[in-house]
C-alpha cells in the first residue's frame, strides 16, 4: 500500500508479482485467519473472532492502512496511531485472541494484550531501523522522525512496558520474552 519498491532489501509483492495480485494476496492472508480461526473447538472462538476482527478492519489494521495512505507528513499522534492500528493491533491480537481461545481470565487477555501492543511498537520500530537508507528516506518512519538513537531508545522501552506485562506469568510466558529478545537483536 505505500508503494514501495523494497522492503528490508528485496523487491515487494507488487513489484514481482503486480499490484493486483499483491493486494489478492493480502486479502486472501486476511481471510485466512478468519478460516483458521473458525477451525477452533474453543467455547470463547466467538471472542476470539470479534478480536481478530476489530484487530483487521476499521478500528485496527484498514484504519490504520488508511491513516498511513492519507498522511504525507504526519504528527507524532498520528504516527503512533498509525502503527498501533497495524502491526500493534495484529501482533496484540495474536497474542490477545489465543490467550482468549485456551480461557484466560480478563486482566489475564488485557496483560497479554498490552504485551502484544507493546511488542507490534517494538517491532514496527525494528522494521524502520531495518528499512533506514539515509540516501533514500521512508516518508512515514519513526527513523525519519526522530533519527537512528531516538527510535532504537523508544523500540527499548516498548520492549520494557511489554516485559512487565508479562510478569504474573512466570516462565510460561518465556516464549513470548524470547519474541522481544529476538525482535531486538533485528535492529
Amino acid at each position: 500500500m505505500d508503494n514501495d519498491d523494497f522492503r528490508r532489501g528485496k523487491p515487494t509483492n507488487h513489484k514481482v508479482f503486480g499490484e493486483a495480485q499483491a493486494l489478492l494476496a493480502g486479502d486472501s492472508l486476511l481471510t485466512l485467519a478468519f478460516s483458521a480461526l473458525a477451525e477452533s473447538e474453543s467455547e470463547d472462538l466467538s471472542k476470539a473472532l470479534r478480536l481478530l476482527a476489530t484487530a483487521a478492519g476499521p478500528l485496527g489494521m484498514v484504519g490504520g492502512q488508511v491513516l498511513d495512505i492519507a498522511s504525507k507528513d504526519p504528527s507524532e499522534p498520528i504516527l503512533a496511531e498509525i502503527h498501533k492500528r497495524k502491526t500493534g493491533a495484529l501482533i496484540r491480537v495474536a497474542v490477545e485472541g489465543t490467550a482468549a481461545l485456551v480461557g484466560a481470565l480478563p486482566e489475564q487477555i488485557e496483560e497479554l494484550g498490552s504485551y502484544g501492543e507493546n511488542l507490534g511498537l517494538a517491532f514496527q520500530l525494528a522494521d524502520d531501523l531495518q528499512d533506514h537508507d539515509p540516501k533514500n528516506p521512508e516518508k512515514i518512519s519513526y527513523v525519519t522522525r526522530y533519527g537512528v538513537a531516538e527510535t532504537k531508545a523508544r523500540m527499548a522501552s516498548a520492549s520494557a512496558v511489554a516485559l512487565k506485562a508479562l510478569e504474573r506469568f512466570d516462565e510460561a510466558a518465556e516464549g513470548l520474552r524470547q519474541m522481544i529478545k529476538y525482535n531486538s537483536g533485528r535492529a
